[in-house]
């Protein structure tokens, strides 16, 4: 399956980011990790392991529920990896 590592950049942290992309990352049956990153606060990385069409449908999913008072993405960086995940999961770190 393709996976991809996907750093999203922006008011990530702190407004509920990393919950969203757990429900996208259900629904679209990935699998795969999200975390805040420690070292910059406006940085969020995620592994998504998946097909392309889940994947590109939860990239549309996640971009739909930005709003005012919640996550707001500037950009994001997308690298195709490997990785092997059984389910989806926050860590921490």
């Amino acid at each position: 399956m393709p996976c991809f590592k996907i750093e999203f950049y922006g008011l990530v942290q702190g407004v509920g980011f990393r919950a969203l992309i757990k429900r996208g990352a259900n629904t679209y049956n990935l699998k795969g990790e999200v975390w805040n990153d420690p070292g910059d606060v406006n940085k969020v990385v995620a592994f998504v392991e998946g097909t392309y069409e889940n994947i590109f449908n939860f990239l549309t999913y996640i971009f739909s529920k930005q709003e005012q008072g919640g996550p707001l993405i500037e950009h994001m960086k997308i690298y195709s990896t490997n990785c092997s995940y059984k389910d989806f999961r926050i860590t921490y770190r």
